[in-house]
Parts: structure tokens; sequence; C-alpha cells
């Protein structure tokens, strides 16, 4: 039987069993200026936001808690490169956890959740706001292009935070807005009020990007992926996408693998993880599957905080991730539980002694709260971000806020190469921009034909190329607290979002701190302290150009300079140069070496938009 069949056989004795179905009862009704889907860390600072304004606001979250990843455990800092970006609510945030990293001496990607969540309910402190967990939404009413009021369900999370396959009782709520803002990682809201969505990574041709598409291939000769090893008639073992690789730069119905941000107590104390099911129907066959990856000698790392993008059994599921963005519940619930196994597996697989952090997560029994959904469904709205602005190509009258971050793909599928033997394909980390872009105000609007008084911050419009480098929760906290005043502002004037006035939104946002535009200025090279394996060279070019002496001094001192280079068809490089990309287990794409010579001599950008020529 196919992993894919037996997902699905899991899906339904999940649902079977999961939760009783319950008939319709008379619903709670709620009513509110802007009633605001997901507790995001984009969503709460939206609620925060058009509070302050003035506003009432319902926030609702689907899990038993706000906050998100943020709650969960994942610091906002780790993934932002550069504080002088984070405007508003979002630098606040970040300095708070700063402060906390600093007075405790850490350097880690995790923060304790009671302290995260200490943040989200000081920001949403005030009676402006009425928060409502463990609803999610059934159905979207219009009447012609506005949303007049969305029905939640009430479903309730199990002891390890995963959400329930079907609603856990038969309480529903009615919640009535004037305007809707959809924060959530899915998009529920978005896509049961009938807007233009995608899912899925476009092709090159699509949006003329360069990097889009099929790509990041990583081949492991030596694996075989038949049940049978060798024999094709046999069938595939589980993870294994049948599909063929298809041509570079090809579109693809899958989205990037998600995964745990996960945590362990790696002091020893703690609750020993529990064992996986051996019983299970695919458990023989991923625990083959896992024995020929190692046999070849391909390093499988765990326990691992996020994922191993380069390896071939990681954390990340890849594959799996497909039924999420448009699946119901069930679906996601299996997916969800399914994620947890696998760290289950992985820990006996590998022989480790995993002990779970359940101080730091104590109502999930040390499991994050939050699965890391890194991307789902995304708007087709007023405006489309892409490669060309995420490299300052374009011109984007209507900023917002700003974003900074390399391209950032995980793997999206292992399948079987052409010659038969094990690919990965997907994995991508390029820094494509000498500097911050523009977030459009547009694409957080949808099409002014479809709905004329919805928000969306997190699955905002844009390709998969650009979301990959903008999809940090720093990014989404400025989208989101943006969002919020926009949505103030569309009451206050009696306008659809998309027609109010930019400018006057441009005023306000400055105001509250928002940075709107790039000065040219302290973007351009990074220096590195590197001394330490290349594997780790990314962190320690952000973090030592960013942050203050304190979090620095123990770094080794500068041996060279590791410039990143940007797209090849917009920069030369002179001297000569050593492409990471080419080893077998390289770094990151598109970072370059000199290896020490000083032969390198520089790269220059050949954009004339580009204020910092280096």
């Amino acid at each position: 039987m196919s992993y894919k069949k037996v997902l699905l056989a899991l899906i339904s004795i999940t649902a079977l069993f999961s939760s009783a179905v319950f008939g319709e009862s008379h619903p709670e009704k709620f009513e509110a200026d802007v009633v605001v889907y997901g507790g995001t860390p984009s969503g709460v600072l939206a609620a925060a936001a058009a509070a302050r304004e003035g506003r009432s606001v319902l926030l609702v979250e689907h899990l038993s808690h706000v906050g998100g990843l943020a709650a969960s455990g994942f610091t906002v800092s780790h993934d932002t490169p550069f504080r002088k970006t984070l405007g508003g609510m979002t630098g606040w945030w970040y300095d708070r956890e700063t402060e906390f990293k600093f007075k405790n001496k850490g350097q880690t990607n995790h923060h304790p959740v009671e302290e995260s969540r200490a943040l989200v309910n000081g920001m949403l402190n005030t009676d402006k706001i009425r928060i409502l967990t463990e609803h999610r939404v059934r159905s979207v009413a219009k009447d012609g292009d506005r949303i007049v009021s969305i029905t939640l369900e009430h479903a309730k999370v199990d002891e390890f935070g995963i959400p329930a396959a079907r609603p856990t009782s038969d309480k529903t709520v009615v919640a009535k807005g004037r305007v809707f803002i959809d924060a959530s990682y899915e998009g529920d809201v978005m896509a049961m009020a009938k807007v233009s969505y995608h899912v899925g990574r476009e092709s090159a041709a699509q949006y003329g990007e360069s990097l889009a598409g099929v790509r990041g291939v990583h081949r492991f000769p030596g694996v075989s992926l038949y049940n049978i090893e060798n024999d094709p008639s046999s069938g595939l073992l589980p993870f294994i996408d049948p599909k063929p690789l298809g041509k570079i730069g090809d579109g693809s119905d899958l989205v990037q693998g998600y995964n745990f941000k996960f945590f362990w107590n790696k002091s020893g104390g703690g609750r020993p993880m529990s064992p996986p099911d051996t019983t299970a129907t695919f458990y023989g066959p991923v625990k083959e599957l896992y024995q020929r990856i190692e046999a070849a000698g391909y390093p499988i790392i765990w326990p691992h905080g996020n994922d191993a993008r380069r390896e071939p059994f990681t954390g990340t599921i890849p594959g799996i991730q497909a039924g999420y963005p448009d699946g119901d519940w069930a679906e996601r619930s299996a997916i969800w539980r399914e994620h947890v196994e696998h760290c289950r597996r992985l820990t006996e697989l590998t022989g480790k002694k995993v002990n779970m952090d359940v101080k730091r997560a104590p109502d999930t029994n040390g499991w994050p709260s939050q699965l890391y959904v890194r991307v789902a469904r995304r708007l087709i709205g007023e405006y489309v971000l892409t490669q060309k602005d995420i490299q300052l190509q374009t011109e984007i009258p209507d900023s917002i806020g700003l974003g900074f971050y390399a391209i950032d793909l995980h793997l999206a599928r292992m399948l079987v190469l052409e010659d038969g033997n094990l690919g990965t394909e997907g994995a991508m980390t390029m820094l494509v921009s000498p500097g911050p872009w523009r977030l459009p105000y547009r694409f957080i609007t949808p099409k002014r034909k479809e709905c004329t008084n919805l928000l969306v911050p997190v699955c905002f419009s844009a390709s998969h190329l650009a979301n990959a480098a903008t999809r940090l929760e720093s990014q989404y906290m400025i989208i989101g607290e943006s969002s919020g005043i926009a949505a103030a502002q569309a009451i206050d004037e009696g306008k659809a979002v998309q027609d109010i006035d930019v400018k006057r939104l441009q005023k306000r946002l400055l105001e509250h701190g928002q940075v709107l535009e790039w000065d040219g200025k302290g973007y351009g090279w990074y220096r590195t302290t590197a001394t330490q394996k290349l594997s780790n060279v990314g962190h320690i070019i952000y973090r030592w150009q960013n942050h203050p002496e304190e979090y620095t001094k123990n770094m080794p001192k500068p041996r060279h300079d590791i410039p990143i280079l940007m797209d090849d068809t917009h920069a030369e490089r002179v001297g000569e140069w050593e492409e990471l990309s080419k080893h077998r287990f390289f770094v990151y794409q598109g970072y370059l070496n000199d290896k020490g010579t000083g032969q390198g001599q520089e790269i220059r950008y050949l954009q004339a938009d580009y204020s910092a020529q280096r």
C-alpha cells in the first residue's frame, strides 16, 4: 500500500474516533469593527493595532493559545538579520526578546513559552479586544463583494497540541464585522470568501523569475527507493514522490515542506519521548528507507531544532505537506499527527535519547504547540510580489513596511531520479537583494471585484519564490500591524480596503514607527568571523553584522570576507572565486569563497537602481 493511501486511511480512522459529529445548535453571536482570524504573531499585531486606533476587535484562533510560532518557543529575532528593518510593535517585540537573551547569556533560537506568551498578552491587554480560542472557521457569508460574517466551530486540541479532526462540541459562533483580517497560516477565511489564491510553485516563466519552479536538486547515489531493492515493479517506499523531476524551472503543485521548531531538554531532564507505533503499516517501510540511507553513508542529524535541509532523511517529511493547504481538518490533523510520529520514529531509529522539555511546553507534553507551516495558500491580489521586487527592480509607492532575508526554501519532495537513485528537490537558500525591499499595501488586498473588506497579511499575494524571502514571523508582524491600521482607516473613511488613502495610511504608519523605505546603507557586504565550518557561515554573518558586542565577543576573529552572490544574471565577479554550491554537501547556494587567497576581489552589482554599489 502506498504511503499516501495509508495516510488517507489514517485520516478516516482519525475522523471516526477523534470526536463526535454534532448537530447545529443556536449559534452564539459576536460583533466587532474588525474581526481578525488567526492568532499568529501577525494576527496579534493586527488586533493590537486596530484596537489602538480605537476599533473593537474579535481575535479568533483555532489553537488553545494565541501567538503562533512566536508563542510556541521560537524566537522572532533568530531569523531577523537586521534590527533596523523592524519598526513599530515588531521592533518592540524584538528588543524584549534580545534583552531576555542578554540577561540569560543565551544565543538560542528558542524562547521560554511563558515569556513569549506574556509579550502577546501584554499587547492584547485592552478591553477593545475579545479573544476566542479553539474555534475555527466553518463558512463565510458574503453580501456581494463584502464579507458579512464568519461561522466558527468549536474544536479542541489534544494533549500534544494537535487540532481535532472534527468539531468537539456543538457550539458554534457567528462573528460579524465591518473589516476582516485573515492572519492565519492556512488562509481559510480567504479561501472560503472565494478570492483568488494559489498553492504550489510557479514556473520560472510565469512571472519571469530566474530562480522559480523546480530546482535545488540533490543526488544521493546508492539508495534504492523501491520496496524490493532495485525492483521498480515492487512499488515505492514511503515519502517518495512518483512524479518525475521534470525540467529545472517547471512549476510544481508542491510547496516547501513542514516540520516542528523542535526543542528538547539537552541537560537530560524532562520526559523521555514516547516510542513510535511499530505496528503501523508504514513503520516497517520507513525503517527500511532509513536503514538504506544510513548504509549509504549519508548523515542523519537528530534531534534537530528545525530540519537539516540538505539531508535526505530529516525532521521534515517531504511531500506529505501537499494535502495540508487545501485539506479539511481531518486531513490536516492526520498530517500534523504524522509529523509527531515521524519525530518518534527518528528518535527510535537513531537510538538517541530525547527528553521532551515539558517545562517549556506543559500544555502539550513538551511538543511545540504549532506545526511549522512555512507556506500554504497564497492570495492572488491587486499586486503579486515577485523576484523582481525583492531584487529592487521595481517601484513600489505603497510601502507598508520592509522585508529582508534570503530566499529560504526547504525540501519539497524526495523522488526517484532518472538513474534510479534517491533525489531531493526544492531546497535553496540564496540572498538576492543588497538591501530591504518594500512591502506593497496592494499585496494584502484581494482583487477589488472579489472582496472589498478583507486584508490578508500572512497568506499575502506573492509568488512562491518571493514568499520564501518574506515569510519570516517578524515580517508577518510588520504586515499585521500595518493591516490593523489599514482596517481601522477603511472603516473611518467608509471605503473598500482597495480605495483607502494610502498616503494617509503611510503617514499613520510612520507615526507609529514603521519603517517604509531603505536609506541605501548598511546591507551590501557582509563580513564574517568564519573560522567555524562553513555550515555555520550564514548565521555568523548575520549576527556579527547586526548584534552588539556582548552578543559576538566570544566569536572567533575574522579570517576573510565571504560576500553573498546575487543571481548570476545580475552580477559580475572580479577575481577568482570558488562556488560552494558545486560541493556534494554544499552549504548555501550562492555563497562564494576566495579560499583565503585574496584573489577574489569583489562582486559588482549591475542594476542601476542599487543605491549601495559595493
